[in-house]
């Protein structure tokens, strides 16, 4: 009689885990580097040679990974404490990827600026090349890009709704 009350308190405590604390925190730590990265990729000599349009959209992509991925490193903190915050931490991470929408309607005006490059067998090397594809494929991409910004959104607002069983 006594086990099975252990057995039923411990499958209570597994239900009422709802985030991997370490996972989100290295997972959030990989995304902070990989916004950083993109924040600071025109610093590169080799970077020089792009659109500034395109340098300036992919510094602030960059800021915004970096910034979600600090919200999974707090929320990683947090551990599976404070449900309304985590809460609140979801939907602004929500608003913070809708943020993103802006860029890639500038994206979407000047699909130019996005660099191609091409292999050359010769010297081994990238060369910047004008985009393959037609401007109005570049432009469908990004506005499939903007749908997914939306659905991943609505998703973290989703799922902050959905932590309201475990207050």
């Amino acid at each position: 009689m006594l086990s099975e009350e252990i057995k039923e308190n411990e499958k209570i405590k597994i239900q009422e885990r709802f985030i991997n604390p370490l996972g989100t925190i290295i997972g959030g730590t990989v995304i902070i580097m990989l916004g950083l990265f993109l924040m600071y990729t025109n610093l590169s000599p080799y970077i020089l040679t792009h659109d500034q349009v395109f340098l300036t959209v992919l510094k602030y992509f960059g800021l915004i990974i970096a910034l979600q991925g600090g919200i999974d490193v707090i929320r990683g903190i947090i551990g599976n404490n404070l449900v309304s915050f985590h809460q609140f931490l979801k939907v602004i991470k929500g608003i913070i990827s809708l943020s993103s929408i802006g860029l890639l309607v500038i994206l979407y005006n000047n699909p130019s600026s996005i660099p191609f490059y091409n292999h050359d067998e010769l010297s081994n090397t990238l060369i910047l090349i004008q985009s393959p594809f037609e401007m109005k494929w570049i432009q469908l991409a990004l506005v499939i890009l903007i749908a997914l910004v939306i659905l991943g959104a609505l998703s973290d607002i989703y799922k902050a709704g959905k932590l309201e069983k475990y207050k």
